[in-house]
């Protein structure tokens, strides 16, 4: 595996457009969505991870059925393929990254299973950005 990512976590797209609109966004939000939020055009810019997006199946599936379906295909994406794309994507920004989905709780989406999955695989906790939290550091990296 190459190196463990330390400035990474996630955040809903709620809350980072609220951060965006008062200047703290000092992340790169990240989108591991299937879409892209309303209300927040920008965002069809922001760099993009579709592997870590559940498959479009995975929807209509019980929150423990989808757990499962989305565990199993991190599984056979792997932590290297993981971690490359993440390293190319931070890469392009001089920023942390924030994988955004649209979930406001972290425990109820793929957001929340991807992150208990990493620490799994890697070791490495990904935090949950919330509120006024300006970066990483602020959200306990």
């Amino acid at each position: 595996m190459s190196k463990t990512h330390t400035s990474i976590a996630t955040w809903s797209w709620r809350a980072a457009w609220e951060a965006s609109k008062d200047g703290r966004l000092v992340v790169q939000p990240v989108r591991i969505s299937r879409g892209v939020p309303k209300f927040w055009p920008a965002a069809e810019t922001f760099p993009e991870i579709p592997e870590l997006a559940p498959d479009g199946p995975m929807f209509s599936m019980t929150a423990e059925r989808f757990e499962v379906a989305y565990r199993a295909k991190l599984d056979r994406l792997g932590v290297d393929l993981i971690q490359a794309r993440l390293d190319a994507t931070e890469a392009e920004t001089d920023r942390g990254l924030a994988l955004c989905c649209f979930e406001a709780d972290r425990q109820r989406c793929h957001r929340g299973t991807w992150a208990w999955w990493w620490l799994e695989q890697t070791g490495v906790e990904v935090r949950e950005l919330t509120g006024p939290q300006l970066t990483i550091a602020e959200a306990g990296r």
